[in-house]
């Protein structure tokens, strides 16, 4: 039943976001995650194994009255005035990540706890605001409600996955991370993009989150390679593109707090496995993003990410994944 309840309020929250009257256009996205080699990630399928994103967007008029109600818009509206605002938009997405030991195969005895990291499952449901001016400065709140741990299901939907297309099967959810309540708040914050050459420039951004799973602050930025974002917006005299494209290498250095998904519950020790997180985490990835008509989106990322268990010894290129994104404006 409570699943059931679950279901219909996504369905509810995703039809008043997709149908809002004051959408000027809608956007649907989906993002999967996968350290597989179908997805250039290296086949390892461990630490960070998959995720999932789906997506909905509900893009609004900057000038309109609704839009002067967004989160996003009133507080980058402290550094822009309101006139130049090119985007606002709000939505709803539901995800999950899967996180695993260094090797499926492994059983709850053979699993070294004192150094290898813990299975944990955690699925959410967010809703969030985004604004954007004509120079590319960029704010999102999202606020998350969701679970870590048998409830998120994730121990369940892996396992059948992979005995459905003969995968190694992964012997270890028995050690997962208990069950908890995630609250979550993620802020991002890029500031206008500063052209270094024709064609070339840097975005850089800041990201926190905190709530009862994660808890840490990172800076970093996009060195980009090729169309600006809103250029077509900024120059109404500009000659209209079919396509736009970008290339990017993205470098983010994290500082990390408390990680549930490695330490368990923030307000009790009852998972049977946790280890420490890494304090500093790095991740840099490159990728390509491309866009049609302003109506659909194709965004690649591969990236490497620093050990994140303090019991590990460090690497710079501890775990790889790819990321794909599809979206379809209408």
């Amino acid at each position: 039943m409570s699943k059931l309840i679950f279901y219909t309020i996504i369905l509810l929250v995703s039809m008043k976001v997709t149908w809002a009257k004051d959408c000027t256009s809608r956007e649907v996205a989906l993002i999967i995650e996968n350290d597989s080699s179908l997805t250039l990630g290296g086949g390892t399928d461990r630490y960070y194994s998959n995720g999932f994103e789906a997506l909905i967007k509900c893009h609004t008029d900057p000038d309109s009255d609704d839009s002067r109600s967004n989160l996003a818009l009133r507080t980058l509206s402290w550094f822009d005035d309101s006139s130049n605002f090119v985007k606002t938009t709000k939505g709803f997405k539901i995800g999950q990540k899967v996180y695993t030991s260094s090797d499926l195969s492994l059983t709850e005895e053979e699993i070294n706890t004192d150094r290898d990291r813990p299975y944990a499952g955690w699925s959410y449901a967010s809703f969030f605001y985004e604004a954007e001016t004509f120079q590319d400065r960029y704010l999102k709140h999202e606020f998350s409600i969701g679970c870590v741990g048998p409830c998120s299901q994730a121990d369940n939907i892996q396992t059948e996955w992979h005995e459905f297309f003969g995968f190694v099967r992964p012997e270890g959810w028995d050690l997962q991370i208990r069950n908890q309540l995630a609250l979550q708040y993620f802020l991002e914050y890029k500031t206008n993009r500063y052209e270094v050459f024709p064609h070339i420039s840097l975005h850089p951004r800041y990201k926190a989150s905190l709530g009862t799973i994660l808890n840490d602050v990172s800076f970093g930025g996009e060195f980009i390679v090729g169309d600006k974002s809103n250029e077509q917006y900024n120059d109404p005299a500009q000659i209209y593109k079919k396509w736009e494209w970008q290339l990017f290498l993205h470098n983010d250095i994290k500082l990390v707090a408390f990680n549930a998904t490695l330490e368990g519950s923030l307000f009790n020790n009852s998972s049977p496995h946790t280890v420490s997180p890494s304090r500093v985490v790095l991740e840099n990835g490159i990728g390509v993003r491309l866009n049609y008509n302003n109506q659909y989106l194709f965004e690649y990322r591969f990236i490497g990410r620093s050990t994140e268990n303090e019991e590990q010894d460090w690497k710079f290129w501890d775990h790889k994944y790819g990321s794909f994104e599809f979206g379809f404006g209408f």
